[in-house]
Formats: structure tokens, sequence, C-alpha cells
């Protein structure tokens, strides 16, 4: 809100041996120019802009952490898959080794399969590493204890979704207070149209003169700035900035 200019109070003595007088001036000033609207209705798009950025920063974090906890969970069926392929090429070492043994194979298929191993096994090794990081990562994004949180997720397909449905969601929030930031900063260019009007100010109050009849008189006035160097024009390139 734009508050109206506060009025001012002004005492005032004036001495000169036996003479002087003493006066209370009270001053209003009268803004009749848009400034006042234009400043309004800028500080109202400033606002409204602030709260995109507050709903897309929370929109942005949101996607964030959904795609950090996917990605968790998709490491973890990665982990299992190479597991299982670990303990398929161990076990055919051992079946091979024992064959060779008995002569019914040679040592190259020993060999091909140990170096499969180590490989599959390498592998395993930087997926588990992976998932820890994950995990670590999405947890201290959430602000959470890392020690005290589980997170789970399906990677199941939804087979109760139609193909014909529309399953995606945009949240456009930020997108409405945009919007309304641009109809304010509108309104404002549309306002500072009359920022050239000068600023009136209305004055007057009792004097009381100091002789040896005193008197009582007042004293008015009335002040208007010029506007020769300064008509507004600041507000107005800020609104078309805006």
């Amino acid at each position: 809100v734009q508050r109206y200019p506060n009025p001012g109070l002004v005492w005032d003595r004036e001495s000169l041996l036996d003479d002087g007088a003493d006066s209370i001036v009270l001053s209003l000033p009268l803004d009749l120019s848009s400034r006042r609207n234009v400043r309004g209705y800028l500080a109202s798009s400033h606002v409204s802009k602030a709260k995109a950025h507050a709903s897309k920063v929370s929109s942005d974090a949101v996607v964030q952490a959904l795609g950090l906890l996917f990605d968790f969970v998709a490491h973890q069926s990665r982990e299992v898959i190479e597991s299982d392929a670990v303990e398929r090429l161990n076990e055919a070492a051992r079946v091979v080794k024992r064959r060779r043994e008995e002569g019914d194979t040679s040592g190259y298929d020993l060999s091909r399969i140990e170096i499969e191993a180590e490989l599959a096994m390498s592998e395993l090794r930087q997926t588990r590493a992976s998932t820890e990081r994950l995990y670590s990562e999405l947890a201290n994004f959430l602000g959470l204890d890392r020690a005290s949180v589980r997170f789970e997720a399906s990677l199941d397909a939804d087979l109760s979704l139609s193909s014909e449905e529309q399953v995606s969601y945009v949240d456009t929030t930020h997108v409405g207070h945009m919007r309304d930031a641009a109809s304010r900063a509108q309104e404002a260019s549309e306002a500072s149209g009359r920022t050239w009007v000068p600023e009136v100010v209305v004055s007057g109050g009792p004097r009381l003169a100091h002789d040896v009849e005193s008197e009582l008189g007042y004293t008015v006035g009335v002040s208007l700035e010029v506007p020769v160097f300064s008509w507004g024009q600041d507000l107005r390139d800020e609104a078309l900035a805006e």
C-alpha cells in the first residue's frame, strides 16, 4: 500500500529587541499525480514475480527429488540383476573348474569365465557405490537423516492408466503469478501518464506578535514544484521496463 505523504507541523520564533513573533504552521502535501498508483502497481508486480519464483523453485525441487528417487530405485534393481549375474558366472566357473580337473574341458574356457566374472563384479561394485551415493544425495536434498529414512518406489507401469488419458501434470501456479505480474506492470505503465503533475503543499496557522500590544494574526501559503528537470520520467521508464 502506497501511503499519502505525511503532514508537517513547524513552530517558528522571530525575536528582535522588544519585537518578535511566534508562528505555528501546519503544512499538508497534496499529491494529485499518479505516482502513488504507479508505485503501488510496481510493488504488486514485484510481489507476484517473487511468488512465481518461489512456486517455480518448489516445482523444480519436487521434480528433482522424484528424479533422484527413481534413479536410486533403478540402481537398486540394476544391483539385483548384476548380483545375480555374478553368482551365475561364479557358479559356471566352479562347474568348468571341476570339469577341467576331470579332464573334460580346457583351461581357456575357465580363464574366459573368470575374467567375465571379475568384470561383472567390478560393475556390481560401481553400481553399489552409485546406489549409496544417490541414497545419501536424496536424503540430504530432502533434509532427512540418512540413518533413519528408507526410500521405496516401484518402476512397474500402472496398467490402470489409459493411453488416451492425459497422465502428465504440469504445475502452472508460477505462470498465473507471472501473468498477474505482467498485468500489474501494464497498469503501472498506463497510470504513468500523470506522473508529471507536481505536488502541492498547502500551509497555514496562527501568528502571535510579541510587541507591546500583542496581536494575533495568521499565515497561509501554497507551494508548487515546477517540473523542469524531473517530471516523473523515472517512474515511467521503470513501468515500461517492468
